[in-house]
């Protein structure tokens, strides 16, 4: 069985891509495929794969639809996206272990919960009305997902969809949310496994505070957190990307 993480990334965001790609050779034992959109690009290690894909429009719309597109193309069984200005922990493969069976059998990818509801939006909830007329079964989720092949079918479903349209807001987390809607989905991974690369929740996993409700930004919304990935934020300075994989090496 063949299990790993996809990512894609646009020249600019190669210095922090670097840095994601530093952590999953440092603390996971899975291979990495990188979608290198209109650039070309080579690694030392052999356990990261390169692939190219070239776009007419880099806009911010057809980039994520090509965290879709990596998804459907990249032939792993069981996948792990990643956005290129996340960095994983030394916890990550926990992911995999965790939920091999529920992904295999599921008929949905599992999305990340998302601490707050954007269904709630009123911009949000009339794009929405466009797909479905019913009501969500569970919270909002963020496009950050684990998936196998007997659910990539859902992601080809939001693939198709964004290919006949230029732009839209919410992007595809708008229409994986309204899809899951409309299937009457009522199930994600179960927690939010990619908080934000924040020092509050930088000093949450170091243990330099302690992980209570007051303390914890997920947690006062009724949101589980694991702490398999830090995404954002500090992640996207390099140089704060490169000592926080250095800090967690030396745990």
């Amino acid at each position: 069985m063949k299990i790993g993480f996809v990512t894609f990334c646009t020249e600019n965001y190669i210095g922090i891509m670097n840095n994601l790609l530093e952590s999953v050779l440092s603390f996971s034992k899975y291979d990495i495929i990188v979608y290198c959109l209109n650039f070309n690009y080579k690694h030392d290690s052999n356990r990261v794969q390169i692939k190219r894909v070239d776009l007419d429009n880099l806009s911010y719309f057809n980039i994520c639809k090509m965290k879709l597109y990596a998804t459907i193309d990249c032939g792993l069984d069981i996948g792990l996206i990643l956005d290129c200005d996340m960095i994983v922990t030394n916890q990550i493969d926990n992911i995999f272990e965790e939920n091999l069976d529920k992904v295999i059998n599921s008929e949905y990818p599992l999305f990340a919960k998302h601490p707050d509801n954007p269904f709630d939006r009123a911009d949000y909830a009339d794009m929405i009305k466009k797909y479905t007329n019913k009501k969500p079964k569970m919270k909002w989720v963020y496009a950050s997902y684990l998936f196998s092949k007997k659910n990539v079918w859902f992601i080809e479903k939001v693939y198709n969809e964004m290919s006949q349209i230029n732009n839209q807001i919410g992007e595809d987390e708008l229409i994986i949310n309204a899809f899951l809607t409309d299937y009457e989905v009522n199930y994600d991974i179960g927690y939010n496994y990619l908080p934000n690369g924040l020092n509050d929740m930088i000093n949450i996993f170091f243990n330099r505070v302690e992980n209570t409700v007051d303390n914890n930004y997920y947690l006062q919304r009724d949101c589980p957190v694991k702490f398999f990935i830090f995404h954002g934020h500090l992640c996207k300075n390099v140089n704060e990307g490169k000592k926080l994989i250095n800090e967690i090496k030396n745990l």
